[in-house]
């Protein structure tokens, strides 16, 4: 099996503490659609204002573009907004060209409280860049992580019809990755704790899952998006339930 990491994604009130960031442009990397972004030409911080302290151990900025020296982002916490006393990981993101799907994301060892997360975007040199999302969360890690066999698929929304011709017509629309996994032999406590957040989350709100649980391919093994319909979790024997998942991710 292989480690895995889900969480809930928490979003907050921000700041920008750079006039090269609009304020009427920095609460949109705080919905839940991605598609919406910040921009800037320097480097910067944006500093989360939770509405309450919470126990995090997880960070994600993700669908970043611009030019690769778009290179490090930092987290950073406090006690009081835009405060950032400590300096909590560092996560680089890659090189070369970008996509909307280039992420960074940083796990910690062990959970902070905090209600004022920060995070601090390092430019090698000026240039431009967006950020589509940025979110926060405590995880989850069943220990036994999810099983071999997950995968990942795309879900083609283009309607298309064979042409008389031969070839095909294509209304071209979203392709939208997919990973599905399955946790097997959970605890019940693991159970309890992974039905806690599907009953929350349902299918309607975001979850970051990590696939291994490291930075090392946060564009690829990284998903910001929505459980697909969660099945039944199937309970085998006392301290021993498998349940399969599907998530589908912003595009």
């Amino acid at each position: 099996m292989a480690t895995l990491s889900l969480a809930k994604a928490l979003f907050g009130v921000a700041s920008a503490s750079s006039s090269a960031i609009t304020a009427a442009s920095t609460p949109n990397a705080l919905t839940m659609d991605p598609k919406e972004v910040i921009s800037g030409s320097d480097t910067a911080y944006l500093d989360l204002d939770l509405g309450a302290a919470y126990d995090l151990d997880t960070f994600f900025a993700g669908f970043l573009s611009g030019t690769p020296n778009l290179n490090l982002v930092q987290v950073f916490y406090g006690s009081t907004l835009g405060s950032r006393t400590t300096n909590i990981g560092t996560s680089l993101t890659l090189g070369g060209t970008t996509s909307k799907r280039r992420h960074a994301f940083i796990k910690l060892a062990a959970t902070i409280n905090t209600r004022y997360p920060s995070f601090r975007f390092g430019l090698s040199a000026p240039a431009a860049w967006t950020a589509g999302i940025l979110a926060v969360g405590d995880s989850l890690q069943p220990a036994w992580g999810h099983e071999w066999g997950a995968g990942r698929s795309v879900d083609d929304r283009s309607p298309k019809d064979t042409l008389i011709s031969g070839g095909f017509g294509v209304d071209k629309r979203a392709v939208v990755p997919q990973w599905g996994f399955t946790c097997g032999d959970l605890t019940d406590a693991e159970l309890a704790a992974l039905w806690d957040m599907v009953a929350d989350v349902g299918a309607s709100s975001p979850v970051v899952v990590a696939e291994d649980g490291s930075t090392t391919d946060p564009n690829n093994a990284v998903h910001y998006g929505l459980f697909e319909r969660p099945e039944a979790y199937e309970r085998l024997i006392p301290g021993a339930s498998r349940w399969s998942f599907k998530v589908t991710e912003w595009n």
